[in-house]
């Protein structure tokens, strides 16, 4: 069994008690009671609406790594934190500041996954983006799948700075386009800070798979 560091986000054994790469103690806890495997559809959900996300700096002073989702009203909903510039692992919380899970990247031969995890590391759905670059400028392909590996949504652009969610049955689960004076500049090439809105079409999915869909975007 492996764990992740939450400060640099550094693979440990499941047993260690302290990263072996920065050095910092990990949290003792309790042992989570048995419970069903949540899936995708069980993530507490947000209603459907208007949201904003927007790169800002993090632990790596100047530079803007972490992502931040906020509702209509501005106010915070969810944070990804990024750990290391070494891995493209985030810690994901709330607009309190309480953890509520990970996206952690992880490289395969013909493409990178992003996957969000709850607490107690539960995969609760995964972005993959293909590692084939398909003609100069032309954006990567990019999709959502559940746990079980199983496609929900493709990324399908309709300009170089805006693109949508579609499922399987075509109809839009949620749509992306710069707001003011920003958003992804040449899509899946360089990243300005935003911010860049996001429209939620469907209720019934939740935002922290809308906010690894974005920090997979801003990680390329």
């Amino acid at each position: 069994m492996v764990k992740y560091c939450i400060y640099c986000g550094q693979p440990n054994d499941d047993q260690a008690l302290f990263c072996t790469s920065c050095g910092k103690e990990f949290p003792t806890q309790a042992a989570p009671l048995a419970s069903p495997v949540p899936t995708i559809e069980s993530i507490e959900q947000q209603p459907s609406g208007s949201y904003t996300a927007e790169l800002e700096p993090g632990i790596h002073g100047h530079m803007r790594t972490d992502v931040y989702l906020k509702d209509s009203g501005a106010q915070v909903v969810l944070v990804a934190k990024l750990q290391s510039l070494l891995h493209k692992n985030y810690t994901v919380v709330d607009g309190e500041g309480v953890t509520k899970g990970r996206i952690v990247q992880k490289t395969h031969l013909t493409h990178v996954t992003y996957s969000f995890e709850d607490t107690v590391s539960n995969t609760l759905g995964v972005v993959a983006v293909s590692n084939v670059q398909r003609g100069q400028g032309a954006p990567r392909s990019c999709w959502i799948e559940d746990a079980s590996g199983n496609r929900l949504a493709n990324i399908v652009y309709s300009g170089t700075m805006s693109f949508s969610a579609l499922g399987t049955n075509e109809s839009s689960i949620f749509d992306v386009c710069p707001s003011g004076d920003g958003g992804i500049r040449s899509a899946f090439s360089a990243v300005v800070s935003g911010p860049y809105a996001i429209q939620l079409n469907d209720a019934t999915f939740p935002l922290p798979m809308v906010l690894t869909t974005i920090a997979a975007i801003a990680a390329i």
